[in-house]
């Protein structure tokens, strides 16, 4: 069954101001690789028939692109005698997999930076850090409980899911300095907090961002609902991973930016109504999806040290 969502549609029913606050979403800059994210690089690494160099050639094209590539082979695998300095080489450390989401992630960080031209005290490091860390574990979750076959759409679905974090700073600068006050126990609670401060939210704003930039209707549900799964009709999986994803980003010392920090314990994500959902009723499953996310965690400093720095 297809997946009808409209953000629009959901705002202009459910927010007092919904029209008003379309309109300033549409103010924001467009982010071309939104738009085409299933690009050259992206055809190419699901082609058959492609050949290792023909990858190489198309990533050698950009330069940012091959300079993150070799940082994050060489961080990844530091235990390698020489370092890798060429393309071909580091596409068979990493995999196509890998190349292709890291082609997505460049891209979208660096023209999503764009929002960050307004005078607040925040880095972008922070937020994006979190970003990756959620789209890393997200696609680790999924393809746990879902199996392979959209892992792309989980890893952007994870690294898009605080993109109207970005929408706030640039449409209501003035209510996202007001959140960074906020000390609330919980993203749920956070959440709930500026929906009562500011009668949207930036789930709100990032599924209607996402939707005026084409974004699959299935994505913008899980973006909406990402904190509150029960409430998607269409996408409770999905969103349910996003969920686990910022639990377990955030237990790695990985916060989200534009709020404030709350550690959280070493189990805490177990008795939560995502993980029963997703991972929890199988017994012995539950303890291999538990194995398999801790050693995950432990792989993302590395991860997001060859992406980021």
């Amino acid at each position: 069954m297809a997946n009808n969502f409209s953000a629009r549609e959901y705002c202009r029913q459910h927010l007092s101001r919904g029209e008003f606050v379309e309109r300033k979403v549409r103010s924001c800059p467009v982010v071309a690789s939104l738009r085409s994210v299933n690009d050259a690089l992206t055809k190419l690494t699901f082609q058959d028939n492609t050949t290792v160099s023909e990858i190489a050639e198309v990533i050698g094209r950009d330069i940012s692109l091959t300079a993150r590539l070799l940082r994050l082979v060489n961080s990844v695998f530091s235990g390698l005698s020489v370092q890798v300095t060429n393309i071909e080489e580091a596409i068979f450390f990493l995999g196509l997999r890998q190349i292709r989401q890291m082609a997505m992630t460049t891209r979208i960080l660096e023209e999503m930076d764009a929002f960050m031209d307004v005078d607040i005290e925040q880095s972008s490091t922070g937020y994006w850090r979190h970003c990756i860390a959620m789209a890393i574990m997200s696609r680790e979750i999924l393809t746990m409980a879902n199996g392979v076959k959209d892992d792309d759409q989980y890893y952007i679905t994870g690294l898009l899911s605080d993109s109207g974090k970005l929408v706030m700073l640039h449409t209501f600068p003035e209510e996202l300095k007001r959140s960074l006050e906020f000390n609330e126990a919980t993203p749920l609670a956070h959440l709930e907090r500026e929906r009562k401060e500011f009668g949207f939210t930036h789930a709100d704003l990032g599924a209607l961002y996402l939707e005026m930039n084409n974004i699959s209707p299935e994505v913008v549900e899980t973006i909406m609902f990402h904190h509150e799964p029960e409430k998607s009709e269409n996408a409770k999986t999905l969103a349910a991973g996003i969920q686990l994803a910022d639990i377990l980003a955030r237990y790695a010392g990985c916060y989200a930016g534009f709020e404030s920090h709350r550690k959280v314990e070493f189990g805490e994500w177990e008795n939560m109504g995502c993980w029963q959902m997703l991972l929890g009723s199988d017994k012995v499953g539950g303890q291999y999806a538990k194995a398999s996310i801790l050693r995950s965690i432990e792989n993302l400093p590395s991860l997001l040290h060859g992406l980021m720095e």
